[in-house]
């Protein structure tokens, strides 16, 4: 065996090798950079897109607050307005821009809405329906909702929502957080 022909073939080979594995690793950081700043440009994109349609269902949604709460116990005609309310956010671009979660929330309400103009549920226990909406719209728009996800878990229950753990435990504001975008 000579050495003198092994030795700068096995050297070749390593630098050539360490080459790759440079070019390999730079490619990788350069990937997880783009995906890093595409998320960042689409979380921010999703938010302006989200900002109008739900500043316009927050104001829709007053007539659901406790202030009302005479009109909605005692008019099914109003309650009859909060439900289109909800039946219309739906499939406008509230219920087409929202998290799953949040459009499930709309969903569920919209439901206990109807069982409160059929009697079935009273409305204390409904109340805490469109505030569990609320609070899941902000959450989609980044506002920082320290514990949301357990509030939601005690206003309304996992199991009536019947949605997975993930779902609920999926936090939009540390997810963009995360993705800093700040920049």
């Amino acid at each position: 065996m000579n050495w003198s022909t092994i030795l700068p073939a096995l050297l070749s080979a390593i630098v050539s090798l360490l080459g790759l594995l440079f070019v390999y690793f730079q490619s990788k950081k350069n990937t997880e950079n783009k995906i890093k700043e595409f998320r960042k440009e689409f979380a921010a994109d999703l938010i302006k897109n989200r900002l109008a349609p739900y500043s316009d269902f927050m104001k829709k949604l007053e007539k659901a607050s406790s202030i009302y709460e005479e009109e909605i116990i005692h008019s099914d005609k109003y309650k009859e307005g909060i439900f289109s309310i909800f039946q219309q956010s739906v499939y406008e671009p509230v219920g087409l821009l929202a998290t799953h979660l949040t459009r499930h929330l709309l969903i569920e309400t919209r439901k206990a809405t109807l069982e409160m103009i059929e009697g079935k549920i009273e409305y204390d226990e409904w109340r805490k329906f469109p505030w569990a909406v609320a609070l899941s719209m902000r959450n989609d728009l980044g506002i920082d909702q320290p514990g949301w996800a357990n509030e939601i878990r005690a206003i309304i229950g996992k199991e009536e929502l019947n949605i997975s753990e993930g779902v609920l435990n999926f936090d939009q504001s540390r997810w963009i957080n995360q993705t800093d975008l700040s920049s």
